[in-house]
């Protein structure tokens, strides 16, 4: 029988530091302590970026771009 697969034991097991560092995106990320945690700051990997627009809340486990929209979790972030 075929074993199906957990997203939320994905969620929890990847953070997106360890995401961000494989495909080599923490050079540039500046840091930021929020309300809601610290905030990793840094180019879109989605479209052409001049300036940092796209936050990451590693706690959260979530993020956003200012500049194209895009947003979601690690799953999302894979797969865009």
């Amino acid at each position: 029988m075929a074993q199906w697969v957990s997203f939320d034991v994905i969620k929890e097991e990847v953070s997106f530091d360890a995401l961000l560092e494989r495909y080599g995106l923490m050079s540039g990320a500046t840091t930021k302590q929020t309300k809601k945690g610290t905030e990793l700051r840094l180019c879109c990997p989605f479209h052409e970026d001049a300036t940092p627009s796209l936050s990451v809340n590693s706690l959260r486990g979530i993020f956003f771009c200012f500049g194209c929209r895009a947003k979601g979790d690690v799953i999302d972030f894979v797969a865009l």
